[in-house]
Parts: C-alpha cells; structure tokens; sequence
C-alpha cells in the first residue's frame, strides 16, 4: 500500500472512532462530509438533497448546512447545479437555511462573493437570508 492510500486509511479510520464516540454535531460533520466527498467521485445528487432537506436536529441540523456552505464555497458550480433541483416542497426552505448558515458560520462575504449573482432561486433565497441575517446582526452591535 502507497503513502497516500495509508494515510487515507488513517484518516478513515480516525473519522469513524470520531463517529463513534463523538456527539449528534460531531457525526452530522463527519456523515455531510463524508457524502460530498462521495458526492464528487460518484453522481449522490439524490442522497445529498435528501440529507439537506433532512431535519437533524437544531444543532445537529445548522452542522450539515455549515459543512455544507463550505463545500459549496469550494465547488460553487456543483453547489449550484445540486441545489437547482431540489424537491418542490423543499427548496425554500433549504435555501434560507443555507442563508442562515454562511452568516452563522463566518462564510458570509465568501458565500455573497460566488452566488450574489446567481440566477438560481434556491441560491437566490439563500443571499438574500444572508443579507437579512448580516443587517439584523449588525444593528445589533450599535
């Protein structure tokens, strides 16, 4: 077995300990985590929008959107195109939590950066969530 392929095997084996002995938050970060990256090797667009319309729980819940928010900052066209289809139903929201996410977690400038234009409208919601979040949070700090 190569270096890399040992070090993935660490890194594995280190998650699932994590998995096993962590708390609700610390396994919905790893299992969101562990379906993007899968997401990117093989086409999970279904089991992906399944899981973001999923409720979790409040702090499990706000856990997969903060992971999810950060993936999306990393790979904006497959956030996108994953988002644009999600169930009728769903969709809105999803956005808003999404919105909510990138202003909870710090990623507020990043996330209005690469969607602020975006003709989606389930991004469409999700910026403006983070517009709303960011000007009540800043009158607050006055």
């Amino acid at each position: 077995m190569g270096i890399g392929a040992t070090l993935l095997a660490s890194y594995a084996l280190l998650e699932a300990v994590s998995w096993r002995t962590g708390d609700a938050i610390t396994r919905a970060h790893i299992e969101t985590k562990w379906l993007l990256r899968s997401h990117l090797l093989l086409d999970r667009s279904e089991a992906v929008r399944a899981w973001l319309a999923k409720y979790h729980g409040e702090g499990p819940g706000s856990e997969v959107m903060n992971v999810f928010v950060a993936w999306s900052i990393s790979n904006p066209d497959r956030a996108e195109l994953l988002l644009s289809e999600l169930p009728g139903a769903d969709w809105a929201s999803t956005a808003r939590r999404i919105g909510w996410a990138a202003s909870d977690s710090g990623q507020a400038e990043q996330f209005l950066a690469l969607f602020g234009d975006s003709s989606s409208p389930v991004m469409q919601i999700a910026v403006h969530e983070v517009v709303r979040f960011s000007q009540s949070s800043g009158d607050n700090d006055s």
